[in-house]
C-alpha cells in the first residue's frame, strides 16, 4: 500500500515566504554547502552541505508523486511542467488553469477535493513509492 507523508517548511514565527512571496533565510540550507543538487530540468542547482544532500537524496529518491494546492503551482511559474524532483505534481484546484502551456510536462489537475487529489496521487506513485502532499 502506498504511504502518504504531509509535510511543508516553515519557520518558528509560522511564516513560509515574505510578503512578497519572495523565499526568505528559512531556504538559506539550500546554499549551505559545497555538494551540488541539480533540478529534474536542469534549471536549479543548489549546494547542499553533505549530510543534507545524504538525507536529499534519500527522501526524494522514495517519492513517487507530489500532491500540491495551486497557489504554490501559480507561484513556482508552474515548474514550467516538471517539478524540480522530476516526479509527477498532482495539482489540488478549483478550476484548471487556462492555457496550460506545458503539455507533456508531468502534471495534473485535481478539482474533486482533497481525497480525489490524494487518491489519484497514490494511483500515479503505487504500491513502491510514497506519496508526499505539500
Amino acid at each position: 500500500m502506498t504511504k502518504v507523508v504531509s509535510s511543508a517548511s516553515m519557520s518558528l514565527d509560522g511564516f513560509v515566504a515574505g510578503p512578497n512571496d519572495e523565499v526568505g533565510p528559512l531556504f538559506d540550507w539550500f546554499e549551505a554547502g559545497d555538494v551540488p543538487w541539480t533540478s529534474a530540468a536542469g534549471d536549479l542547482t543548489f549546494r547542499l552541505t553533505e549530510r543534507d544532500a545524504e538525507h536529499w537524496r534519500g527522501w526524494s529518491s522514495r517519492l513517487g508523486a507530489l500532491v500540491v494546492g495551486r497557489r504554490l503551482f501559480d507561484i513556482t511559474d508552474r515548474w514550467k511542467g516538471t517539478h524540480p524532483l522530476g516526479v509527477p505534481v498532482v495539482v489540488l484546484t478549483h478550476e484548471q488553469p487556462e492555457g496550460w502551456g506545458y503539455p507533456g510536462g508531468t502534471v495534473e489537475f485535481v478539482t474533486g477535493g482533497i481525497h480525489a487529489a490524494v487518491a489519484r496521487a497514490r494511483e500515479i506513485a503505487g504500491s513502491r513509492r510514497r506519496c508526499r502532499g505539500r
